[in-house]
């Protein structure tokens, strides 16, 4: 019994059904009935409270900060639904949907910077034209919403859910990326 690594399309989105999601990698593992069960179970527990230092501190900031907002991790306040479940993310081998291994270093380089890493666009987060994510709202006709520059503000600085991504784009990008919003109108 040993891993295989399976590179393929996800299909029948409950979001979009039959429409092909993004390429990701899924790693595959073949076990017993026994050691499924035992994996199935432990699952379903929830991991133990952090009681002091840097790990305490850790789960402090993830609840503060936006992180509970998109993960859920069992025995916590975060239930997020968005973004995968993070309750046994240490027991997991890679991170990033199989982008990377999950070592320290790589979660830490996740952390930091995971557009570098693993780029996402809007639709990740926001619906335009019944495509996409239901986590923000719905861009279909955010033109009629908002002037270009609310845009250039909400994009550059976040807000509520959503992360500041001006230092993520070029002042081209984020022109080019107002100006298709701004074009987002019902007439």
């Amino acid at each position: 019994m040993g891993d295989r690594v399976i590179v393929a399309p996800l299909v029948n989105s409950p979001k979009r059904p039959g429409m092909v999601k993004k390429i990701m990698r899924i790693r595959v593992t073949a076990e017993s009935d026994t050691d499924y069960a035992r994996w199935s179970a432990h699952q379903l527990e929830i991991p133990p409270k952090v009681a002091s230092g840097d790990t305490a501190l850790g789960a402090l900031l993830f609840e503060q900060l936006t992180c509970a907002n998109c993960h859920a991790i069992s025995g916590t306040s975060a239930k997020g639904t968005t973004g995968p479940d993070l309750s046994h993310l240490a027991d997991r081998q890679t991170l990033a949907a199989g982008v990377l291994e999950n070592t320290p270093s790589n979660l830490e380089r996740w952390l930091a910077d995971p557009q570098a890493v693993k780029p996402k666009g809007c639709e990740y987060c926001h619906e335009i034209s019944g495509y996409g994510g239901h986590r923000g709202p719905d861009l279909t006709y955010i033109g009629d919403r908002f002037s270009v520059d609310q845009l250039t503000i909400q994009i550059v600085n976040g807000g509520t859910n959503m992360p500041a991504y001006g230092g993520n784009l070029s002042t081209t990008e984020l022109n080019n990326l107002v100006a298709f919003l701004g074009s987002r109108k019902a007439q």
